[in-house]
Protein backbone atom coordinates (compact mmCIF):
# COMPACT_ATOMS: atom_id res chain seq x y z
CA UNK A 1 0.00 0.00 0.00
CA UNK A 2 2.90 2.27 0.72
CA UNK A 3 3.82 2.25 -2.80
CA UNK A 4 0.60 2.90 -4.17
CA UNK A 5 0.50 5.44 -1.97
CA UNK A 6 3.79 7.12 -3.54
CA UNK A 7 2.66 6.44 -7.01
CA UNK A 8 -0.42 7.83 -6.79
CA UNK A 9 -0.97 10.67 -4.12
CA UNK A 10 -3.98 11.43 -2.75
CA UNK A 11 -5.12 8.65 -5.30
CA UNK A 12 -8.44 6.59 -4.25
CA UNK A 13 -10.37 3.61 -5.29
CA UNK A 14 -14.12 4.43 -6.61
CA UNK A 15 -16.89 1.54 -6.77
CA UNK A 16 -18.71 1.91 -9.67
CA UNK A 17 -21.04 -1.47 -9.30
CA UNK A 18 -21.11 -4.27 -7.01
CA UNK A 19 -22.52 -8.03 -7.76
CA UNK A 20 -23.01 -10.20 -5.13
CA UNK A 21 -24.25 -14.02 -4.81
CA UNK A 22 -23.85 -16.90 -2.56
CA UNK A 23 -20.28 -15.68 -1.50
CA UNK A 24 -18.93 -14.27 -4.60
CA UNK A 25 -18.96 -10.68 -5.64
CA UNK A 26 -18.14 -8.79 -8.77
CA UNK A 27 -16.60 -4.98 -8.11
CA UNK A 28 -15.89 -2.79 -11.19
CA UNK A 29 -14.17 0.15 -9.78
CA UNK A 30 -12.19 3.62 -10.79
CA UNK A 31 -8.91 4.09 -10.00
CA UNK A 32 -8.81 8.66 -9.34
CA UNK A 33 -5.99 10.46 -9.15
CA UNK A 34 -6.08 13.62 -6.35
CA UNK A 35 -7.85 15.98 -8.46
CA UNK A 36 -10.64 13.28 -9.09
CA UNK A 37 -9.42 12.24 -12.76
CA UNK A 38 -9.72 8.78 -13.57
CA UNK A 39 -6.51 6.56 -14.65
CA UNK A 40 -7.71 3.36 -14.94
CA UNK A 41 -10.61 1.35 -14.80
CA UNK A 42 -10.53 -2.23 -13.51
CA UNK A 43 -12.74 -5.02 -12.05
CA UNK A 44 -12.33 -7.04 -8.65
CA UNK A 45 -13.85 -10.97 -8.20
CA UNK A 46 -13.98 -11.87 -4.30
CA UNK A 47 -14.98 -15.10 -2.17
CA UNK A 48 -16.33 -13.87 1.24
CA UNK A 49 -16.73 -16.21 4.09
CA UNK A 50 -19.94 -17.34 5.56
CA UNK A 51 -19.72 -13.61 7.62
CA UNK A 52 -19.79 -11.93 4.89
CA UNK A 53 -16.01 -10.48 4.91
CA UNK A 54 -13.80 -10.77 2.10
CA UNK A 55 -11.42 -14.26 2.23
CA UNK A 56 -9.97 -13.58 -1.33
CA UNK A 57 -10.28 -11.28 -4.48
CA UNK A 58 -8.45 -10.89 -7.66
CA UNK A 59 -8.06 -7.59 -9.75
CA UNK A 60 -8.74 -7.58 -13.86
CA UNK A 61 -7.03 -4.13 -15.39
CA UNK A 62 -7.76 -2.76 -18.68
CA UNK A 63 -6.15 -5.02 -21.58
CA UNK A 64 -2.32 -3.10 -22.56
CA UNK A 65 -1.92 -2.33 -26.53
CA UNK A 66 0.47 -5.23 -27.12
CA UNK A 67 -2.22 -7.69 -25.69
CA UNK A 68 -3.74 -9.70 -28.61
CA UNK A 69 -7.55 -9.11 -29.32
CA UNK A 70 -10.41 -11.86 -30.17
Amino acid sequence: MAGFQQSVPGGRFRIVQVIAHNGRSLARWALQNADGAVLQLGASFAYHDAEGRLKEISGFFPLTSSAPTA
